[in-house]
């Protein structure tokens, strides 16, 4: 931590609020006192916010003064246990019986966990169901499958703490090189309603000096009301058997929560571009001791950009762009290797599409030298 607010607000000043914390897939109702790294004390709900405040429980915090010395700060964030207990391998009844490896494992070699890529050994018939439950496989160029299971991630998914607001997700999931069976529904074998799915699509890893053919699993995702029916791990036994038929033997994925065990992680940030809307809509809260004008203020961007040079992208530019991409890539032990077609599909805008209907905008640096234009 290289900065931290050093003024903390005691009880008395109505700061320490009833709120529930969600930290590493384990929640609970407590009182706690958020310790705020940045420049301004700003309690937001923004979900990628949270990873920067620290809660700590006021049962274990002594009393602090209004204004302590930063050391002192920093002495006390030591002596107290800020991290959630690990769950135990045990603990995880599923993944405890798949080929992944446990927390404290001592890796003395690289390379796959199960090196038998046998065909003749993967289960040739999808894994049972529940009788009220019926495998689909659905077709995303079919306007039905399609709003089904848009409707499904748009009501299901990703959602915050309040269940307001939920990530909404395009209909475009089909890059490059996709398996159609790699789309698999369950549906209620009685209405043919859509409660399920998960999703997988071809990918080339880079694992240090060894290319893997992959794939990336994605949008798991099981109504709400049937959570407690242990969908989840039949879903991931399929999407496994189905890789595995198609001759791929390693999978990867991305969590909000730790499970056995990431070879990775990431941080992201995001800044609001239009404020005064999310307020509006209630996403974004308005900061004690602020204002709505200031927060307008605060977030304000210039007419023009103050990059020379910077401009939208077009297919034009999808050469010198996806080499330039492959190669900042190649400075990471683990990364994905993008094609031409890829980079096509993720970063550059549809023909004929209006800024309404896009759901990425990428721009590039253009600075002419010699009369070349580089990228």
């Amino acid at each position: 931590m290289d900065s931290i607010n050093d003024t903390f607000y005691h009880k008395d000043q109505r700061l320490l609020q009833k709120q529930r914390v969600k930290h590493m897939g384990r929640s609970w109702n407590t009182e706690v006192i958020c310790l705020n790294t940045s420049n301004e004390l700003d309690l937001t709900r923004n979900l990628e916010k949270k990873n920067e405040n620290y809660c700590v429980n006021t049962e274990k915090l002594p009393v602090v003064e209004k204004t302590m010395k930063e050391n002192e700060i920093h002495e006390l964030l030591n002596e107290l246990s800020l991290k959630p207990a690990r769950k135990k391998m045990s603990d995880y009844k599923f993944w405890n019986t798949q080929p992944v490896c446990s927390f404290d494992e001592e890796i003395s070699e690289e390379g796959p966990i199960d090196d038998s890529k046998d065909l003749e050994k993967v289960r040739k018939e999808p894994y049972p169901l529940l009788k009220e439950f019926e495998w689909v496989t659905l077709d995303v160029d079919d306007e039905e499958d399609l709003k089904n299971l848009y409707q499904l991630l748009a009501k299901n998914y990703v959602e915050d703490d309040d269940s307001m607001f939920r990530f909404d997700y395009s209909e475009a999931i089909k890059p490059p090189g996709f398996h159609k069976n790699w789309h698999i529904g369950v549906r209620v074998a009685a209405s043919k309603k859509l409660v399920a799915f998960v999703s997988g699509i071809p990918i080339s890893l880079r694992v240090k000096d060894r290319v893997i053919k992959c794939s990336e699993i994605n949008f798991l995702c099981i109504h709400k009301k049937l959570r407690s029916k242990r969908l989840t791990p039949i879903l991931i036994k399929e999407i496994t058997r189905r890789c595995n038929l198609s001759g791929t033997w390693q999978a990867i994925y991305t969590a909000g929560v730790i499970l056995p065990s990431p070879i990775s992680s990431c941080q992201y940030y995001h800044r609001s571009l239009n404020w005064q809307k999310l307020y509006t809509v209630g996403f974004s809260p308005l900061p004690k001791n602020s204002t709505i004008a200031r927060q307008i203020q605060k977030f304000k961007l210039p007419n023009e950009t103050s990059t020379p040079g910077l401009r939208p992208i077009t297919v034009h530019d999808l050469e010198q762009v996806s080499e330039l991409l492959r190669s900042f890539l190649k400075k990471f032990e683990l990364s994905q290797i993008f094609s031409n077609d890829e980079v096509k599909h993720w970063l550059i805008p549809r023909e004929n599409q209006n800024d309404e209907e896009a759901t990425i905008f990428s721009y590039v640096i253009e600075v002419r030298s010699f009369g070349n234009i580089l990228i």
